[in-house]
């Protein structure tokens, strides 16, 4: 989920994903270019499972995609 969305912004748009039956078990990964705690902290409170800064390597995502599935 990206931070930066056109409607809303992807923390939100998790936190409502979470209030629905099939949302709440969807791991979400936040990918977003910025990196303040405050944008960590609110993603991980809204639902998100894992967090990535852009610009990324597809490795490094397609590991955290992967240990989420786990889960």
């Amino acid at each position: 989920m990206d931070v930066n969305l056109p409607d809303m912004n992807g923390i939100e748009a998790t936190r409502r994903l979470r209030e629905t039956i099939h949302g709440r078990d969807t791991p979400v990964i936040m990918i977003t270019g910025h990196s303040h705690k405050d944008i960590v902290v609110e993603s991980r409170r809204a639902g998100a499972v894992d967090f990535v800064v852009k610009p990324y390597d597809p490795q490094l995502l397609l590991g955290k995609v992967k240990a989420s599935l786990r889960r």
